[in-house]
């Protein structure tokens, strides 16, 4: 996967036009996954407005964003195909709408707090919750 950082030193790299491309490119509802030399290797459009980072473990890819007025955390495989989602609670409705964290893997189990506060563990494999506390 390409990641942004790689080029954050380079200033000569990013001219105005290439920060327009990448940034207007791909839509907030859609994931692309390209090589390095910037071939399209799979792309998937099950995510919503505002989804966060991704975490890469165990095989699988995770991120969180909103569905409407609801949080989810989504599982998809290396190949970019949707395995699963499941609610974290409510969605930030205010300004800035988005997921504000990523989800965390280990040893099976993933770890997501919502944009309001709510900290839930989740089975990796499945999505199912196994607890959930409002902070």
């Amino acid at each position: 996967m390409l990641q942004t950082w790689i080029f954050l030193n380079q200033r000569q790299f990013w001219t105005q036009p290439r920060i327009e491309a990448f940034l207007g490119s791909v839509s907030d509802e859609q994931m692309l996954c390209l090589d390095l030399d910037g071939n399209e290797q799979w792309n998937s459009e099950r995510l919503k407005y505002g989804h966060g980072p991704y975490m890469i473990a165990d095989g699988m890819i995770f991120t969180a964003g909103d569905f409407l007025e609801t949080e989810k955390v989504i599982a998809l495989d290396l190949a970019g195909r949707f395995l699963w989602e499941t609610p974290n609670g409510d969605a930030w409705l205010r300004s800035s709408p988005g997921a504000r964290a990523t989800p965390t893997w280990d040893d099976g189990k993933l770890y997501h707090m919502n944009p309001v506060g709510r900290l839930a563990s989740f089975d990796a494999r499945t999505g199912r919750e196994l607890w959930a506390l409002n902070l």
